[in-house]
């Protein structure tokens, strides 16, 4: 039985090594990929915080253009991709502020306690495919490229380490990691900036935009250091009494005039923007809101758009402090995430999220009404603008 088993399995494979029979055939060397490539006028891209996917949209008639394009780390979990960043070599960088948790409702409401550590990944220019990654720390609050494009930065708005009176100041306070563009791998680290007690939103500034002044939510000051010190040595200016005593203005939101001489500081807990001087390093003025600030972006003509939440409103205002306009969201806007100027900086472009998905709203510069909108992914949250 041995041998005649034994027979039979020598004939099998001298019969699979016959010339007569047909050998499987090589992979093909272009194997088709179909992984969507974006058309070239692609301008407005949008990160869906709930699917792990970015598409394109046209920033004029908010109709998407290509998508959805895949990200994360983990197919069978959700990541959570926030903000995007293109370098100058057109490389686009997303973080992921992993895990994603079903019981923070709004897709703001984790943010500062999540305990996954965050990852940033490099997508290519062409399809979006995921070229690399690097991790961050826990609690990942926002990424930004620098104007250069050189320069790929991620603040950690950890309010759990800021808390922690049981740790020494210096340790209470979260770095931001300043990685240069270009490949990254899981061994890549990049510079680290102990700025100070969660910092979230951050912009940069100075005569040639080089300084980032960061929003330090716990210890009401703004840090700011310069990107082409070797040292990243960081300087707090306090933007209310008592400094570290605790928040009680909670700065959550930055973003700068295009020529970097002055800084929006918007408020979490006291609901108002500071204009701050960042040639004086100090404050210009200070401007009541209707509510906590989540985004500050100015416009070529130095008006500053602010987004508020409860409920969702957009104000205006000039580089002088003086209030324009505002503008109460529609009410399927359950919750505004995230705003941009649109071309030419005729429209203000605001992501939503709603009862069923996201939606893109589109609201007209001069008069903050609503002159367009779309439906989008479930819980949009990043948006970038590519195009002028």
């Amino acid at each position: 039985m041995v041998r005649s088993t034994l027979a039979t399995t020598v004939l099998i494979a001298a019969l699979s090594c016959s010339p007569s029979s047909p050998s499987p055939a090589p992979p093909a060397a272009d194997w088709p990929n179909t992984r969507p490539s974006l058309p070239s006028e692609a301008e407005l891209f949008v990160a869906s915080h709930q699917t792990d996917t970015l598409i394109a949209v046209d920033p004029s008639s908010l109709t998407k253009t290509a998508g959805p394009f895949p990200v994360g780390d983990n197919p069978l979990e959700i990541d959570g991709p926030t903000h995007i960043g293109r370098d100058f070599e057109g490389h686009y960088f997303v973080l992921l502020d992993r895990p994603y948790r079903k019981e923070d409702v709004g897709p703001h409401q984790g943010h500062g306690t999540l305990d996954g550590v965050g990852v940033i990944q490099r997508l290519s220019p062409d399809t979006l495919a995921i070229e690399g990654r690097a991790r961050v720390d826990e609690s990942p609050g926002m990424l930004a490229v620098s104007p250069t494009g050189r320069e790929v930065i991620v603040s950690h708005f950890d309010k759990t380490k800021a808390a922690d009176t049981t740790r020494p100041e210096i340790d209470q306070r979260a770095d931001l990691i300043v990685f240069q563009a270009g490949p990254i791998d899981p061994d890549t680290l990049g510079r680290r900036v102990r700025a100070c007690r969660a910092p979230n939103g951050f912009a940069f500034g100075g005569p040639a935009r080089r300084r980032v002044f960061v929003a330090c939510w716990a210890d009401d000051s703004v840090a700011d250091f310069d990107l082409d010190d070797p040292t990243l040595l960081v300087r707090r200016t306090p933007l209310a009494q008592g400094g570290d005593a605790g928040a009680s203005i909670g700065p959550y939101a930055a973003g700068a005039t295009l020529d970097g001489s002055l800084v929006a500081i918007g408020g979490d807990l006291a609901f108002e923007v500071i204009g701050f001087d960042t040639s004086r390093l100090e404050i210009a003025w200070r401007l009541p809101t209707s509510g906590p600030v989540r985004a500050i972006a100015w416009s070529a003509n130095d008006t500053a758009a602010v987004l508020t939440l409860a409920p969702p409103t957009i104000e205006t205002f000039t580089r002088s402090g003086a209030s324009l306009r505002r503008q109460t969201m529609p009410s399927e806007c359950l919750e505004a995430t995230s705003m941009i100027w649109g071309p030419n900086d005729s429209t203000l472009l605001v992501a939503c999220a709603t009862e069923t998905d996201g939606r893109l709203f589109a609201l007209s510069a001069d008069t903050l009404a609503v002159t367009a909108s779309s439906s989008t992914s479930p819980r949009p949250l990043g948006l970038l603008r590519t195009g002028p």
